[in-house]
């Protein structure tokens, strides 16, 4: 039976707010973001719909919800300013404004006129319906990049296949996985909460770069599977390569549409050149939860699930 987590990310979320919004986000059932805009109605996101409130956000707010969220202290969160994001009590909330550059970088954005609160979720049994797609013949996780657009639910199905393969659950055996949490979403650890529970088997490092991660814990961690989100990029690119040179089995993420558009990127077509992975999934949903809408990889053919 699945197990419940005790850590509410909504609640933490409508905490946040001002009270006045927070009082008219009434109905809750089913929302992934919450769109602040200065200056326009606040945009309830729901699975498979949307809602405006009539609350704008004058400029002063955003000052002020961008100190709340940053706890105070704007300057310990710069490195993730110069990313458009900040990590909050488990949460990812993005930021938009005007870009500051500095030797053609972005230094931070200044002023901050809009954030998008992503609201994670664990949906126990997510994975249910798609894990025999990540299993080989004899029940054992193979490695497999996870693809599809921003707000699909790569994010949840990593959650909950590091909790099926970490606990042993229709799957041949329990095994050791370490989580590489860059952004704190996936377990959703920070801030005096415990985060979601990802398996008894499950180490997790969290704030951390993807590939310094994924080298410290192949260096230290023994992982036999190694899970992170959205990779990108030739440091990524090398770290996944290690981690496949030492026999560990990773599961990652990626935006894309399809297996063909991802290819077109030069790091993940070097990843497929170098066999990383053994398999590619990309995903969608309905109001029945995950689907496999594209599976291929070595000898597997093209797949409509």
């Amino acid at each position: 039976m699945y197990m419940q987590t005790e850590w509410k990310p909504l609640e933490a979320v409508l905490n946040i707010l001002p009270q006045g919004l927070r009082d008219m986000v009434t109905d809750t059932q089913g929302l992934e973001e919450i769109r602040l805009r200065s200056n326009m109605p606040v945009q309830l996101i729901y699975a498979h719909g949307e809602r405006q409130i009539d609350y704008r956000f004058s400029d002063s707010e955003c000052e002020s919800f961008l100190m709340e969220i940053c706890s105070y202290s704007v300057y310990a969160h710069e490195e993730e300013l110069k990313r458009g994001f900040i990590s909050h009590n488990g949460c990812r909330i993005g930021l938009a404004g005007k870009a500051v550059l500095k030797n053609g970088a972005v230094e931070r954005l200044l002023p901050i006129t809009g954030f998008n609160i992503r609201i994670p979720g664990h949906l126990y049994g997510a994975s249910k319906k798609v894990l025999k797609h990540f299993l080989n013949a004899e029940g054992n996780p193979v490695s497999t990049l996870i693809v599809s657009p921003p707000g699909v639910g790569k994010t949840t199905l990593l959650r909950d296949l590091a909790y099926c393969f970490s606990e042993g659950k229709s799957v041949a055996r329990p095994h050791k996985i370490v989580i590489i949490d860059e952004r704190n979403e996936i377990q959703g650890t920070g801030e005096g909460n415990a985060g979601f529970f990802v398996g008894s088997r499950t180490d997790t490092i969290s704030d951390c770069p993807k590939a310094v991660g994924m080298l410290m814990a192949i260096r230290s961690l023994s992982p036999e599977i190694l899970i992170t989100d959205e990779i990108g990029g030739d440091k990524d690119t090398e770290a996944i390569l290690e981690a496949a040179n030492c026999g560990i089995t990773v599961l990652a993420s990626v935006h894309g549409g399809s297996i063909a558009q991802i290819k077109r990127r030069p790091s993940i077509k070097r990843l497929m050149d170098n066999a990383a992975f053994e398999r590619y999934a990309v995903i969608a949903r309905n109001r029945e939860g995950i689907y496999i809408k594209e599976l291929c990889g070595g000898d597997l053919p093209l797949v409509y699930d």
